[in-house]
């Protein structure tokens, strides 16, 4: 029997398996490692990869134990491919989101809600693709930049009332505010691993540094009561 291989190896190989799947997922969120989920063991035989009634299962365990398997479906879609439909999925979720909030069929608590779990995929999403693609944090950035450019941009509320800006960012109660920190967090953790690996600030990939420009020329020019400018002002380096 094969030794199985390297978990940091099968870990890897897995979340590049789950993102060629996403891709054939045509709706909802891309397929991301999760915490406490099953460990694929790396190394099996084909016929020890079929999963009963379980196509997708059997799909991701072929591409993760053979190579063969692996390498045609690599062909068929590139790295930078399957990252990229994943990141533009999490992109539609936000203009879902912020779309609701507009013709009134969420209301505030759900939006905040909804976009609290969606900071949480994209840094699930961040996390799971950095250690074979530290490029992938500035998919995440870009993604996470679009949704406070969004909240700025959502300065007046219909019908009256505080504006999204307002109520997460300019003035928010302790609570509120958790949104807006939990994005700066995760902003934070995406920067340092692209200066890790040098690709922020003397490179600027997935044109970032426009966004993040705007992101705090907005907030600096308005009340910034819980002080987010100086993060920004650091995180531009």
């Amino acid at each position: 029997m094969a030794a199985p291989y390297p978990m940091t190896f099968v870990m890897t190989r897995t979340q590049q398996v789950k993102d060629m799947l996403s891709v054939f997922d045509q709706g909802g969120a891309p397929i991301v490692l999760v915490p406490n989920e099953p460990e694929p063991s790396g190394n099996k035989p084909l016929r020890s990869c079929y999963e009963q009634g379980d196509l997708h299962r059997t799909i991701q365990e072929m591409a993760i134990n053979d190579e063969v398997v692996f390498s045609r479906f690599r062909e068929m879609l590139p790295v930078q491919h399957c990252e990229a439909v994943c990141f533009e999925k999490l992109t539609t979720q936000a203009a879902g989101i912020f779309s609701g909030l507009d013709t009134r069929r969420a209301d505030f608590g759900q939006t905040v809600r909804e976009l609290s779990r969606l900071v949480g995929s994209i840094h699930m999403n961040i996390r799971g693709r950095y250690r074979h693609r530290p490029e992938a944090a500035a998919n995440g950035a870009k993604v996470l930049l679009g949704i406070l450019i969004d909240i700025c941009r959502r300065d007046t509320y219909p019908g009256g009332g505080s504006s999204l800006f307002n109520a997460l960012i300019g003035n928010p109660t302790p609570g509120d505010r958790a949104l807006a920190d939990s994005i700066m967090e995760v902003l934070t953790y995406a920067f340092n691993g692209l200066r890790a690996a040098n690709l922020w600030p003397a490179r600027d990939p997935e044109s970032i540094r426009n966004r993040l420009y705007e992101v705090r020329t907005t907030i600096a020019n308005r009340i910034d009561n819980i002080g987010y400018t100086p993060k920004l002002d650091a995180l531009l380096g």
